[in-house]
């Protein structure tokens, strides 16, 4: 059963985030690149360029919001996300769609319906009513309560609770809650421990659309014998929360945009090969809870692959540093990626100057774009984080052990090791399918990816590469870069972790595109192996959500 007042709300934050990027930012982005006269860019290219520039306006609105007197938030509010979309509308009746939507492939509509399509899709299966077991574990449930985020945890597979981290710092932000008297924001989680770049985002659409109450300081609740901040009273006002989701979910959905872009660059695949891929992302377990769980990840993977098109594409070191930037207000996991880029300038840029140029533009980007936040964390707030220390403390552990846990990760990221759960429910096995590779790509897909990987280290990666081609990516600098940055995620934990769902977001997403390319390519056989892994993603999924919510006949349990 879907709740129908969350499902409301949701779609509404998702219809604003749409109107705004499409309406407002896409038609002044399209004007901005027209002037250039360059070169005619895609509809791929031009809406990834409108999100971002969307994410940076909504974001630094949204601080001005929380500077401002709370009388007139809700004005500043409006008048901040009417502005560009009545301009946008203005310039779309002047000029016309044609300035904005140019010609192409009908693979950019494909994406953008794809990403809208599991954007709903997440929304609904969000709003659902799921029985809660009588008991919840302590540790992921730092909240009991049958709430929205909770039964999204439940939903997930017993994720912990960072999905509803950054809509409590947004309810910080909207009802003027001190982030000092009131830490940690979540028990053992405090603000620091992860940038508000969505919260920060959500919350324009969030004080335009529902009534703010303000709550200058939580009650406390007990958790585990101690007294903490009391969370859960943000978590019951379903109104905000839902519109908080469909924000968040729609800014994880633009993973498939970015995977998208990245394809079509890189193997530039037809509408057949668009459209199996973007089934394969929608109906996967591991990215469609990566969509639903607003941590926010997928986001992060986003900028990275943005990242990826500026500085293999178009050599511009300096903007690919600040959209590792934004990657990195999303996720901290981000710095992987900014190490690995580095380092990737320095060896493989010709010259001594020309690599030490491009490296030094990526870090200054980079530090420009993600110094107000440590700034904030430090000056104002003065809390440091322990995110990293929670993760690669190695206190009392031997060398065998601290590098042992490293390799049992790294396979356990790979292998799929939910088959082997003999015993176990259902959900259960279905659950842990999204904690390893093989169950994110779905077992037939990573069959036929391994038993062709030989075709990715061949001369110049055919049938993939098209070299000299203007704009295009060599996919094996792509391959290489995004492997490189999730096996050194990998390398942090010393405790167990799965490093799929910590930074291999857009690694995971581009390999499931190059090999639904590549099995389409391989012949009629094989093309049909991985449509009946699409298959196999629908009816499995169908028989999880329904066992979640109590319908699944009882031979299955």
């Amino acid at each position: 059963m879907i709740d129908l007042g969350e499902l409301k709300y949701g779609l509404g934050g998702l219809g604003a985030m749409i109107a705004f990027c499409f309406l407002g930012a896409l038609p002044l982005v399209s004007q901005a690149i027209a002037r250039q006269q360059e070169r005619e860019a895609s509809l791929l290219e031009r809406s990834a360029i409108a999100i971002a520039v969307s994410v940076v306006y909504l974001a630094l609105l949204g601080l001005l919001l929380a500077l401002v007197p709370l009388p007139v938030r809700r004005t500043v509010a409006w008048v901040g996300l009417l502005a560009p979309i009545l301009t946008g509308l203005a310039m779309l009746r002047r000029d016309g769609m044609r300035v904005f939507f140019p010609r192409g492939g009908t693979q950019d509509v494909l994406f953008h319906a794809a990403a809208f399509a599991l954007a709903v899709f997440a929304i609904a299966l969000s709003s659902g009513r799921y029985p809660l077991p009588a008991k919840l574990a302590d540790g992921a449930y730092v909240n009991k309560e049958s709430v929205q985020p909770v039964q999204i945890q439940y939903l997930t597979g017993n994720l912990p609770a960072d999905n509803v981290v950054p809509y409590v710092a947004q309810e910080y932000l909207a009802r003027d809650i001190s982030f000092e008297r009131n830490s940690p924001i979540l028990p053992g989680q405090h603000v620091t421990n992860r940038p508000i770049l969505v919260s920060l985002v959500g919350l324009p659409i969030r004080v335009a659309l529902a009534a703010v109450t303000p709550l200058h300081d939580l009650p406390r609740y007990e958790y585990v014998d101690t007294q903490w901040p009391d969370f859960r009273v943000l978590a019951r006002d379903v109104k905000p929360l839902s519109i908080f989701l469909g924000v968040g979910i729609f800014l994880n959905a633009c993973l498939l945009l970015g995977a998208g872009l990245i394809l079509t660059r890189m193997v530039n695949p037809n509408t057949r090969q668009s459209l199996l891929f973007s089934l394969l992302f929608i109906t996967s377990p591991y990215f469609l809870f990566q969509t639903i769980f607003t941590w926010p990840k997928a986001l992060a993977g986003f900028f990275v692959l943005l990242a990826v098109v500026a500085q293999v594409s178009y050599r511009k070191s300096l903007l690919t540093g600040v959209l590792l930037g934004l990657a990195y207000w999303s996720h901290p996991y981000a710095i992987g990626y900014v190490g690995v880029g580095v380092l990737g300038l320095l060896l493989c840029s010709r010259g001594l100057g020309e690599k030490l140029k491009q490296a030094a533009a990526l870090s200054i980007g980079f530090a420009v774009c993600v110094a107000p936040w440590f700034i904030w964390a430090k000056l104002v707030i003065g809390i440091d984080s322990d995110l990293v220390d929670q993760n690669f403390s190695s206190n009392g552990m031997s060398t065998y052990q601290f590098l042992l846990a490293r390799i049992v990760n790294i396979v356990h990221t790979v292998v799929p090791e939910h088959l082997l759960a003999y015993g176990a429910p259902y959900d259960t096995i279905f659950a842990a399918s999204q904690l390893n590779l093989a169950g994110a790509m779905g077992l037939l897909l990573f069959l036929i990816g391994l038993l062709n990987a030989y075709r990715f280290g061949g001369s110049g990666g055919a049938p993939y590469a098209q070299p000299g081609a203007a704009g295009m990516l060599d996919f094996k600098v792509v391959v290489v870069y995004l492997g490189a940055a999730s096996l050194l995620l990998s390398l942090v934990f010393s405790n167990h972790a799965v490093p799929l769902l910590h930074g291999w977001q857009p690694f995971a997403a581009v390999l499931l595109g190059l090999v639904a390319v590549q099995a389409a390519r391989s012949g009629k056989m094989v093309e049909r192996v991985a449509w009946a892994q699409v298959v196999v993603n629908i009816a499995t999924l169908a028989a999880y959500v329904a066992m979640k919510g109590g319908r699944l006949p009882t031979v299955l349990k």
